[in-house]
């Protein structure tokens, strides 16, 4: 689990203690199980647009030209594409979530990140 997600967690969880309820412990314990699958769906497709940016980055470092219309820049447009869709379905999983009052804030911060990353995956794509 990454160092956010154990943030993410321990602020839930945090949330979860200020009622009275040991049901909504449980409740927000299994909500963030189920982030942490999605979170761990998010890793390889994450690592990819890490991966090809550096690359593109290098690239350019080395005189490469900016937009590029060369055999590599069309395989890193659609690595790109491809890990935004896996994003995007992975958001889509997120949403669907069932998730307990607590965690209400929580789980809107976690959908904007995801949002964010795959606009920014998407704006890759497209400079590359």
């Amino acid at each position: 689990m990454s160092r956010r997600t154990l943030a993410l967690a321990a602020l839930a969880l945090a949330l979860a203690g200020c009622g009275d309820s040991s049901s909504q412990r449980s409740e927000v314990a299994s909500y963030l199980r189920q982030v942490n699958r999605v979170e761990h769906a998010l890793s390889r497709p994450l690592a990819t647009v890490t991966t090809v940016v550096n690359e593109f980055a290098s690239e350019q470092r080395s005189g490469g030209t900016l937009i590029g219309l060369s055999a590599q820049a069309q395989a890193h447009e659609q690595s790109l594409l491809h890990a935004r869709a896996q994003i995007v379905a992975a958001r889509g999983r997120l949403v669907a979530i069932r998730v307990p009052a607590a965690a209400a804030n929580l789980q809107r911060m976690l959908v904007q990140l995801v949002t964010g990353q795959a606009r920014l995956t998407r704006e890759m794509a497209q400079l590359v």
